[in-house]
């Protein structure tokens, strides 16, 4: 009664409209102070509550507690509200009187968006929520189906899951509509609605952590770590969303479990994935060993498979259909997405309410059947195909959002407009404002609210000046036509006007951690607030900009300081609740938006309140009303305010408590917190989430530190890999990159402040004199003229930071490689960078002992030595690199890029041996077995190219010598990327063989062998590389069943890799050759010669003649081809593609066949699978006729293998030292493939069905010696034509293995001369040759297993035909 004659009074005396707030409770009333200054007040916590009441109400309401209305018994009390209020973490009822007819209820603008919408769309609402209610019946239905099929085989699935897309154009109120629809009581009775973030960052999982947080909060574990942590370590961080008590549905809480009931029993070790993907690094769960067995690239989808199977069974346990509400769905993080797609194809209860941009102009379905076939627009199917995978999309329906009439958009316009009294609104024709309005908004809701914030400034306006109700419709309409829609920027800038001097610079400040949507909590504004009023607490004594000082000036600058005088204006923000008052008032502008815990972004030490922005362009608007050293001013605090109180959470002693009180008595700090710890450039911590460090990173950039910027990306970067996302990863090493260009180009404008010592500019000449001796291009320009000087002025002077910088920059060098499409170039030049930089910022003895090294490939030696001896002793040292070694990574990154270059010639040898001279140079002063082991990996394969094999093989047995896997291997994985000591080994195998030094072959395998069963799966790239190449060489030594058994499994890899590509197709052809060669047994003698002179050595045996299932695996290993015939429908059959991927030549080198090689037996493999085919089924089919379309497929098979054969026989370098082994494959291959286009275009022929062959593409022909030849006359034909290229393919290879002694490679060419019946004669004379050499110079075990090869070779059940010369007989 008291409050409500206040009111009517203080507005019959003032005319002012007043809130109030009433609670029940105790208090203390009395003086409170000090002697020199005391007060009487009154305090408590209902006074606190009573004051929040009171500031969270709107405009002529009066607000009470629950515990007043439980003890009134006179008043009726109705409850409209709940807020969120400081100090309490759950929302608190706010009770308002019925009596009273002024006392309106109050709405927060997002409550009155919902309300407006559950009136205007009310239909909408209405079908969708029907719609839902049958397809939850219709899973229901499903489901019994399934119970009651049981375990039969009959038994019918589950129930799938069902979408719906609500689809409308941008701010047409689809957020507001979809919680209009789940706050529905029909849909809360019936559902378990799960509710996710928008997605405002694209942040892995981003939109699924208030859903996840809430799921694991059911587990009393998980509550126990939290209580735990917090007890212990009062400083820790936690997300806000395990902090807020919310629950998900408090008419149906779900029962507490154990972690273990979280998900199935599999995936339980892998639960502590979730630390670093959703909760920022907090030790929530507990590591196990199989996360550390994880690849960094199966991190991911691991994670996505605990997360699925929480929510399925979180959904599960209430016993009821399930509604997950996602808006903005195609706005969503890859990783999301996934998550969506697996939930999506599983069996329960669920439905995807889901609201999208994209597919608004598809036709819109029918959501009131069932079964609805409505077919959809093109549009439609690819939001559905984006989103929800290839899966059954029948499942999915659209519905678009109309929009609204004239009259709904006056009902959303009038409902929007703030502190306007009735009689004031019933002064305004609302029909001439409604046609202006609708004609402006065009039906979209959100400008209609725009327009309404505007108005309402007016009105407010032109009330005190008792105008007239003409006057103010007039006005309205004049406003409305002043601003269209189209200048939303104005409209932004009329509200923010509008605002009091305090409340707009507090808004100022709130939209530099705002930045791009993101949220702030109450708590970090205001301490940010505080740090501007205590002047220099960061260090910066100029203050912004250098000094704006005082009280808060007209124009609405940020001032440095609050002051001390008395009656400051800054003063009274932080009095009392004023701050949180102007906090609520910005909320009730519709500037911020107010949102739960479970929503914010960020780390906290306690449940806060945590605001947004409601748009971004808002916050953009609010932004640029600040000039740039007041925003950078302000990122540059809060960028401190990240670091000091959120990154360096921690020194090693506050560590204690984890191992002792969280392990439980079980494992090791460093095994708990795998994790969770490492060291940063700054300090030795608790490591946060990459987010946090992210964020840090971006403030600093922001206000132009770009060296913090830098290493903060660079940390950021190094976390995302961790958790195996590359490309995020990328992204933050590509801004890191970004800031050091930044820095360079401050260093080059800030030039004439350097001062540059004696010696530098010659250090710089001498550099680039180098880098040109190394590389193909020359410095950037922005580092023409940088020296160690200019080195130190970036950096400040500390060395440490420019060594992360050089680490950071080969780490992007080598991540732009993997990522980006011809990225070895570019990062070729980074790597040069790299280069470039060390040799600056090495010590002055460092950098002359590398000078004398080079001193001959220089070609100034004079100078060199007058760099010598000008170098004084009172040069300063004080910053400076004491050696190369921080850029050994890049050395080795440069003369990769030279092995695999497309371009080879004597330029780019005469630069990899100046590297590679270099790079032995100095690792030979290191004392790091694994730099020396790298170092000798380059050798080796410098003296492969240059032809020098005896001293290649001699550096790589001492390579095999000193090599110790505990030691070196995953150093040298860490380092360099993969273990180069065992590819080395692995590439000297194949040359051993060819060279027919078998013995040593076998010993080589046999070391890698052993080392296979050690090699970590960390070093994925390494195992596979290995597996594909034994497996090669066992092909070689024609052992096919071990060639399986060690290719085994690479297909099925879940990890990539850079040579999985060629691995998985060495592992198919190894099963087609074992397939082949282990199922033939005899030649049969009985069969007649068919007419093209090809005798049939495919027959079966007795017994595998009538087993069918014979025939059927060998019908699977025919069907899988790897889509070898898809070259025919390209460009390639006619040319050379010289733009091959860096994966090509580095096969090429690295083992003794590339892609093309391997790609080419795979098709040889087809041929003979498809002719044993044809030789099974005329043997059950007597009578019948060959099948000629067997015949053309054939013939496919075989054009298809010369094609690929081409494309690497015809490229420039085909015939180096390096790619030899490939080389001569490739020829041999050739020559089988001919002489089998000879004989299969006979058949063909033979059997009138040569129209088709004839047009299939032939093989791009390179040169005149390799392309096939045609001549006229009676006895000539292109058949002829392919024996002859054949011939002198198999006559370039005996060339070639006699000028380089591989005497086993012409042993195999003689045997393929016989084989194919080319020349008996000469093949006979060829393996008498090749016997006697390996006889005179190798080993006699070497004779021996070349006997035994050769004798495989030519044993007829070996065979595949052999060919006549004479075409027909």
């Amino acid at each position: 009664d008291a409050a409500i004659k206040i009111q009517e009074q203080l507005l019959q005396i003032t005319e002012t409209e007043c809130t109030i707030g009433v609670t029940l409770g105790k208090a203390f009333c009395g003086e409170i102070g000090c002697p020199s200054r005391y007060e009487f007040s009154i305090v408590g916590s209902s006074v606190n509550l009573s004051a929040r009441l009171m500031a969270k109400g709107a405009r002529g309401t009066i607000n009470c507690d629950k515990a007043l209305v439980a003890n009134d018994a006179e008043h009726q009390y109705s409850c409209a509200v709940k807020h969120r209020l400081k100090g309490y973490d759950q929302s608190v009822p706010f009770y308002s009187p019925d009596s009273g007819e002024n006392h309106a209820q109050e709405v927060t603008p997002l409550d009155t968006h919902t309300a407006v919408h559950s009136s205007v769309r009310r239909d909408e609402i209405r079908t969708l929520i029907e719609h839902i209610r049958l397809q939850q019946e219709l899973m229901e239905q499903e489901e019994a189906r399934a119970i009651k099929g049981g375990e039969s085989e009959s038994r019918e699935s589950g129930p799938h899951p069902r979408a719906v897309m609500v689809s409308a154009r941008a701010g047409a109120g689809k957020a507001q509509f979809l919680e209009a629809l789940l706050g529905h009581p029909e849909v809360k009775s019936r559902s378990t609605v799960l509710i996710a973030n928008k997605c405002y960052h694209n942040t892995p999982f981003y939109c699924w952590v208030p859903i996840i947080s809430r799921i694991v909060k059911t587990s009393k574990d998980v509550v126990k770590r939290i209580q735990k942590l917090k007890r212990l370590r009062r400083k820790l961080l936690f997300p806000p969303s395990l902090l807020s008590n919310a629950a998900i549905d408090p008419s149906y809480p779900p029962e507490m479990i154990d972690n273990d009931g979280l998900v199935t029993e599999d995936l339980f070790p892998y639960l502590s994935l979730l630390n670093d993907f959703l909760f920022m690094g907090v030790p929530l769960f507990r590591p196990s060993d199989k996360i550390r067995s994880l690849k960094d690239s199966q991190k991911v989808d691991k994670a996505i498979e605990v997360l699925s199977s929480m929510v399925q069974r979180y959904i599960a346990r209430f016993h009821r259909p399930a509604i997950i509400s996602i808006s903005d769905i195609d706005t969503i993080d890859d990783c999301s997405k996934q998550l969506v797609q697996n939930l999506y194809e599983s069996e329960m209860k669920l439905v995807f309410l889901c609201s999208t941009h994209r597919g608004t102009r598809g036709r819109r379905t029918s959501l009131g059947s069932i079964a609805s076939t409505t077919s959809r627009s093109t549009t439609s199917t690819d939001v559905l195909d984006s989103i929800f995978g290839d899966g059954d999309n029948e499942r999915a329906e659209f519905m678009r959002l109309k929009p609204l009439g004239k009259e709904a958009v006056l009902e959303v316009f009038k409902s929007s407009i703030r502190g306007i009294a009735e009689e004031d609104e019933a002064m305004i024709d609302w029909m001439r404002v409604a046609e202006r309005v609708h004609e402006l908004c065009g039906g979209i809701v959100r400008h209609a609210i725009e327009l309404a914030h505007a108005v309402s400034i007016e009105l407010r306006r032109m009330s005190k000046m008792q105008s007239s109700a003409q006057d103010r419709t007039n006005r309205i309409v004049e406003l409305l036509e002043d601003f269209p829609v189209s200048k939303m920027e104005e409209l932004i800038a009329l509200r923010f006007d509008a605002l009091s001097q305090e409340e707009q610079l507090l808004l100022k400040v709130a939209s530099v951690p705002g930045l791009n949507q993101h949220s702030f909590s109450l708590n970090l504004l205001e301490t940010l607030m505080l740090d501007l009023s205590a002047g220099d607490v960061s260090g910066h004594s100029d203050g912004i900009a250098g000094g704006i000082t005082g009280d808060i000036s007209n124009d609405g600058n940020i001032p440095l300081s609050v002051g001390s005088v008395g009656g400051s204006q800054m003063e009274d923000m932080f009095q009392g609740d004023n701050f949180e008052m102007m906090m609520n008032a910005l909320v009730e502008a519709g500037f911020l938006i107010l949102i739960g815990d479970e929503h914010a972004d960020y780390l906290s030490i306690e449940s806060t309140q945590s605001f947004r922005f409601a748009s971004a362009l808002e916050q953009v608007c609010v932004n640029d009303l600040m000039i740039e050293d007041q925003k950078r001013e302000l990122h540059l605090r809060l960028a401190e305010h990240y670091e000091t109180r959120l990154l360096r959470l921690g020194d090693e002693r506050d560590l204690g408590f984890l191992e002792d009180d969280l392990t439980d008595g079980g494992g090791s700090l460093s095994t708990l917190t795998t994790s969770f710890t490492m060291a940063t450039s700054q300090a030795t911590s608790m490591r946060p989430s990459w987010q946090i460090t992210h964020l840090t990173a971006t403030h600093f950039s922001m206000a132009a530190a770009s060296v913090q910027a830098l290493l903060y990306f660079f940390d950021a970067a190094t976390e995302l890999a961790r958790l195996g996302l590359r490309e995020k990863s990328h992204g933050s090493l590509l801004s890191a990159y970004s800031c050091f260009e930044q820095r360079l180009d401050q260093c080059c404008r800030n030039n004439v402040n350097i001062v540059i010592q004696s010696g530098a500019n010659e250090r710089n000449r001498l550099a680039k004199r180098l880098l040109q001796m190394i590389c193909e291009v020359a410095v950037p320009p922005a580092m023409e003229t940088l020296t160690q000087d200019h080195l130190r002025w970036m950096f400040d002077a500390n060395s440490h930071d420019l060594v992360l910088c050089i680490k950071m920059l080969f780490k992007f060098g080598q991540s732009i490689g993997v990522i980006e499409k011809d990225g070895y170039v570019y990062g070729s030049k980074v790597y040069q960078q790299v280069v470039f930089l060390t040799l600056l910022g090495l010590s002055e003895e460092a950098f002359a002992r590398t000078m004398s090294q080079l001193k001959d490939y220089l070609d100034d030696s004079i100078a060199v030595s007058n760099y010598d001896t000008a170098s004084g002793s009172d040069y300063d040292d004080s910053f400076s690199i004491d050696d190369l070694a921080v850029s050994f990574p890049a050395f080795s990154g440069l003369l990769t890029f030279y092995r695999d270059s497309p371009i080879q010639n004597e330029t780019n040898l005469g630069r990899e041996k100046v590297l590679a001279t270099l790079f032995v140079a100095v690792t030979e002063q290191q004392d790091d077995m694994v730099h020396i082991l790298r170092t000798k990996c380059i050798l080796s394969h410098l003296f492969m190219k240059t032809g020098d094999v005896g001293k290649a093989l001699s550096v790589s047995e001492a390579i095999k010598s000193a090599y110790n896997h505990d030691e070196h291997s995953l150093q040298m994985v860490q380092m360099y990327g993969m273990d180069w000591a065992l590819i080395n080994i692995t590439t000297i195998v194949s040359v051993y063989i060819f060279r027919a030094d078998i013995a040593k072959a076998l010993e080589s395998i046999s070391f890698l062998e052993a080392q296979l069963e050690k090699v970590d799966e960390f070093a994925s790239s390494t195992k596979a590389m290995l597996k594909g190449a034994v497996s090669a060489a066992y092909l070689l030594l024609r052992r096919f069943d071990k060639a399986v058994a060690i290719s085994n499994g690479i297909s099925s890899t879940s990890y990539g890799f850079f040579y999985k590509p060629s691995s998985i197709l060495q592992e198919g052809l190894n099963k087609k050759l074992e397939r082949l060669h282990c199922s033939l047994t005899s030649i049969d003698t009985t069969n007649a010669q068919v007419p093209n002179g090809v005798s049939t050595l495919y027959s079966l045996s007795s017994n595998e003649s009538t087993n069918s299932d014979s025939c059927g695996q060998n019908d699977n290993i025919i069907s899988n081809d790897f889509n070898v015939l898809e070259i025919l429908n390209t460009d390639k059959c006619h040319s050379v593609c010289f733009k091959r991927s860096m994966l090509h030549p580095s096969i090429e080198v690295l083992s003794d066949r590339g892609m093309e090689a391997i790609t080419a037996a795979i098709c040889m493999a087809q041929i003979e699978l498809l002719e044993r085919k044809g030789q099974y089924n005329e043997k059950h089919t007597s009578g019948k006729a060959p099948d000629q379309d067997l015949f053309i497929e054939q013939m496919h098979y075989c054009k298809a293998g010369l094609v690929y054969l081409e494309q690497s026989l015809g490229q420039k370098d085909a015939g180096s030292h390096e790619k030899l082994t490939n080389f001569l494959s490739c020829l041999y291959q050739k020559a089988e493939l001919l002489a089998w286009r000879n004989s299969l275009t006979q058949k063909v022929v033979t059997f009138g069905a040569g129209t088709d062959c004839d047009n299939a593409p032939k093989e791009p022909a390179t040169n005149d010696e390799m392309a096939p030849k045609t001549s006229s006359g009676p006895s000539s034909s292109p058949h002829t034509s392919d024996i002859e290229v054949a011939i002198s393919s198999l006559q370039k290879c005996e060339d070639i293995c006699l000028d380089n002694g591989l005497y086993l490679m012409l042993l195999m060419v003689g045997a393929r001369y016989i084989n194919l019946d080319l020349d008996h004669g000469h093949g006979t004379m060829i393996v008498s040759r090749a016997f006697q050499e390996i006889e005179k110079s190798k080993s006699t075990d070497d004779l021996s297993y070349a006997r035994s090869i050769y004798d495989s070779l030519c044993d007829p059940s070996e065979m595949t035909f052999r060919i006549s010369r004479s075409l027909i007989e």
